[in-house]
């Protein structure tokens, strides 16, 4: 999930539209992946292109499916740590497919296929790899995206 401060509040709650608020920064203090969508949407006849973050697969798959002709997901990239990437670094790559699946201890292991081929996996079990995961489930494939 993502927190903020009201020190990096721009405005006041409601200045840009109801419900709404901006920031200056958000905190994302957990060391896991999360979802960078960019979505179009067009209302009266207006077409705008915004960014929504999202912190899960769950809420990935709520914005799949409310997508309609006002509100269209245009490309799905995630947001991946070092120790999971196995990198030197964070990483943000366009997302093929995530599934999710469990280890051989009922836990939720995802599976992130990007761009290139990669296959990473939410699980720290040395050595894992997405064969070994049981009850697999698609919440993601690129054939979700509307056309731009």
């Amino acid at each position: 999930m993502f927190s903020t401060q009201e020190s990096e509040l721009i405005g006041v709650p409601g200045l840009f539209g109801d419900g709404r608020a901006h920031w200056h920064a958000v905190t994302r203090m957990l060391r896991t992946h999360w979802y960078h969508l960019s979505i179009r949407s067009e209302q009266d006849g207006r077409c705008t292109e915004f960014t929504l973050m999202v912190d899960s697969e769950h809420k990935l798959q709520e914005c799949l499916i409310s997508q309609d002709a006002e509100f269209a997901i245009v490309e799905v990239h995630a947001v991946i740590p070092a120790w999971m990437s196995k990198s030197d670094g964070w990483r943000m790559e366009r997302v093929h497919q995530v599934i999710i699946g469990s280890d051989e201890h009922g836990c939720a292991v995802i599976a992130l296929e990007v761009e290139g081929g990669a296959t990473y996996l939410s699980s720290h079990q040395p050595g894992f790899t997405v064969d070994m995961l049981s009850n697999q489930q698609p919440i993601f494939m690129r054939g979700m995206l509307s056309s731009a």
